[in-house]
């Protein structure tokens, strides 16, 4: 929720996930992602891509983390890195992207901190 000090009222607001969630619901079979590569293309519905963020967020449940808790995420720009980035938020959780090219020290060193 915001306040909106002009006008003296408060405005519902949604969170980017609830946005997503309610996207997707709306049109489950129309195409959400696509990626074309060497040997074509491979595209993903956003009822698909909903049911794996909801699959996500639940094992992220069943591993015991909670609202709050830090999920790191390492990997190459593709439909999947999404969709895990997705279901770490539904689950409540905070992402921490690592970068796949960093060196192996730093990422040691941020997944310790």
């Amino acid at each position: 929720m915001l306040f909106d000090n002009t006008v003296n009222r408060v405005i519902e607001t949604q969170s980017f996930c609830q946005r997503v969630v309610d996207a997707a619901s709306a049109r489950p079979d129309k195409v959400a992602m696509m990626l074309i590569g060497p040997k074509g293309s491979e595209s993903t519905t956003f009822g698909s891509m909903l049911s794996q963020i909801r699959s996500i967020a639940y094992r992220l449940g069943q591993e015991q983390i909670a609202f709050g808790d830090r999920v790191a995420i390492i990997g190459e720009n593709h439909p999947h890195w999404a969709i895990a980035y997705l279901g770490i938020i539904y689950r409540g959780a905070v992402v921490t992207p690592l970068d796949p090219a960093a060196r192996e020290t730093y990422l040691r060193l941020t997944a310790a901190a």
